[in-house]
């Protein structure tokens, strides 16, 4: 969990998607162009952990269904980090 980039207090969570083989991949998304902050910049999913979330894991994963259709099911966490700040 991060907070938010220019926004002190709002608590975010990212999701970092490594492929299995034949060779690992890392997921990464392209924001769109017509977006006010880092428009057109690559990124993993992720954003703002809302109030329903059970936890900053739980928010990664409702962002990565969300902004790229990664269905729970298909996901093995293997590795999280406890909360960081700029």
């Amino acid at each position: 969990m991060r907070q938010g980039i220019g926004q002190p207090g709002r608590p975010e969570a990212v999701f970092v998607a490594v492929g299995r083989p034949p060779e690992p991949t890392v997921l990464l998304t392209q924001r769109s162009p017509h977006l006010s902050s880092h428009a057109g910049q690559s990124s993993v999913p992720g954003g703002k952990i809302d109030a329903t979330d059970a936890s900053p894991m739980d928010a990664a994963l409702r962002e990565a269904m969300e902004e790229v259709g990664l269905k729970g099911e298909f996901i093995d966490v293997i590795s999280w980090t406890d909360d960081t700040r700029d």
